[in-house]
């Protein structure tokens, strides 16, 4: 139960975020989306979608190391007319509101869970 109860809370409160890049086509812009080093999530058109540390970007194509577990690693080259959606992950920039709010909800799970815990099991309460 606890660890139901832990998962949750991680997957719906996070510590982090992520925020969608607009894919720009080259008459709309002078500068790539992103820039090397940033960590993006890639949605290409096919609905393949791959989570990559960008090398290097420009208007016409995005390249990086695969920082999928499956095939960490791997360096792609993705032009940018197959792209659908682009996300710009910040899992490196901790929220302090999601992170707070995250450990003050487990606190008060494993709080409610102990004072639950302990009125059932108490031998003197109720009985007069």
């Amino acid at each position: 139960m606890l660890v139901a109860l832990w998962s949750v809370c991680l997957v719906l409160g996070g510590c982090s975020s992520s925020r969608y890049v607009q894919v720009s086509s080259p008459q709309n812009s002078e500068s790539p989306a992103v820039v090397p080093g940033d960590y993006v999530r890639v949605t290409m058109k096919s609905g393949e979608v791959h989570r990559l540390k960008v090398a290097a970007a420009d208007l016409d194509t995005i390249a990086g190391d695969d920082q999928d577990s499956r095939h960490s690693g791997r360096s792609l080259e993705i032009a940018m007319a197959d792209v659908q959606k682009l996300e710009l992950l910040t899992a490196r920039d901790i929220s302090a509101g999601k992170t707070t709010g995250l450990v003050l909800g487990i606190i008060a799970a494993v709080a409610a869970i102990a004072f639950a815990a302990f009125v059932i099991d108490c031998p003197t309460c109720g009985s007069d």
